[in-house]
């Protein structure tokens, strides 16, 4: 299974989605997709900020959009179970990946802990991370085993 981060699902609602990811998509069966449902909570999150910035049709159209990924259920939405909130708690109370849910002094942009909870989606369910952002998902890698870690940009496995 492969497991899209927030990134690579934004992408693909972009007027010109990266080509490389459009075509791995493409190729990739169906039913080897999800999202967490953490994903679902950071495009909401950035409709809201949308909106919030006085751009009302816009956050319209992501929300209908928003509204039709997930009722449609493909890619299906990986939900915040006990298991991979035990992990994420574990991942949490990490004091090297503080940095993941504590924004730095003078931030106006809170953390969500998004990477942890897409991080802990991923190992319980054996799902390699699909994702444009490589450092953070190594840096936890480096405490909590990932099963995977793919770059559809560039084509490659960090994690295999």
């Amino acid at each position: 299974m492969f497991l899209l981060d927030t990134d690579i699902v934004s992408n693909t609602r972009k007027g010109q989605p990266h080509p490389r990811l459009l075509q791995w998509l493409q190729d990739s069966p169906p039913d080897s997709l999800a999202i967490s449902a953490m994903t679902v909570m950071e495009l909401e999150a950035g409709i809201g900020l949308v909106r919030a910035a006085g751009n009302a049709r816009k956050a319209d159209e992501l929300s209908l959009w928003l509204d039709g990924l997930v009722s449609v259920g493909n890619p299906p939405v990986i939900p915040i179970d006990h298991r991979v909130a035990r992990l994420y708690g574990r991942m949490f109370a990490t004091p090297e990946l503080k940095n993941f849910v504590l924004s730095p002094a003078g931030s106006r942009q809170p953390k969500s802990g998004g990477d942890l909870v897409l991080a802990a989606s991923a190992i319980i369910h054996d799902a390699a991370i699909v994702t444009n952002n490589a450092r953070d998902f190594l840096e936890i890698h480096a405490l909590f085993r990932l099963p995977g870690l793919y770059l559809p940009f560039t084509d490659e496995w960090l994690i295999a």
